[in-house]
């Protein structure tokens, strides 16, 4: 879904880093830190560690998928949705993870809570700004507000991939309830004083 070039590569390293985050983002399954050890996602904490076969524990609240998310945002200055795509990881409360929309490449980092569904995170685009997300997720992906600082404001709404928007209505297939007996035997009466 992204090029991975080597400059692209590295531009995402330096914002990892940037953003205090030891994994290499483009590789989501572990990550190796400054000395070597493969770790999960805690900073590098060397009594936490993982061997190559290992995937960090995941999120389990069917509310938090860890994998590609689709969604837009809302910009009073340019009317419309402007899709945006990710790919997050959702691991004991922390949101890490990439996307791409129409600004951008950019790196996510944030927190989310189980209980009251509350998210919050900071989308860093690579060499631009950031923009802060604050949102809830009660089941049909997470909405809410971003901001940039005091130069703007808008909606959102990001939903797991395979979910579908949860923001358009839905066909139904729908069956019309049945007739009872006497309206079938007037429907036929009648029916039968119409033909001559």
């Amino acid at each position: 879904m992204y090029a991975t070039t080597n400059r692209f590569a590295r531009q995402i390293q330096k914002q990892s880093q940037a953003l205090g985050l030891e994994s290499n983002p483009v590789n989501k399954l572990h990550a190796v830190s400054r000395d070597g050890m493969t770790t999960g996602y805690n900073g590098g904490n060397k009594e936490a560690t993982m061997s190559d076969n290992q995937v960090p524990q995941l999120e389990t609240d069917p509310r938090f998928p860890s994998g590609p998310w689709t969604g837009f945002f809302l910009q009073k200055e340019l009317p419309g949705r402007h899709q945006t795509d990710l790919r997050l990881t959702f691991h004991d409360g922390n949101i890490t993870g990439e996307g791409r929309d129409r600004v951008g490449d950019f790196l996510v980092k944030g927190r989310y809570n189980l209980v009251d569904g509350k998210c919050y995170w900071t989308k860093k685009y690579l060499g631009k700004h950031d923009v802060f997300y604050d949102g809830f997720n009660e089941g049909k992906g997470i909405w809410g507000v971003w901001q940039i600082g005091q130069l703007g404001r808008g909606g959102f709404h990001i939903w797991p991939e395979g979910l579908g928007d949860p923001t358009h209505d839905h066909l139904v297939e729908e069956a019309d309830v049945p007739a009872s007996a006497d309206e079938l035997v007037e429907a036929g009466a009648f029916a039968e004083r119409k033909v001559p």
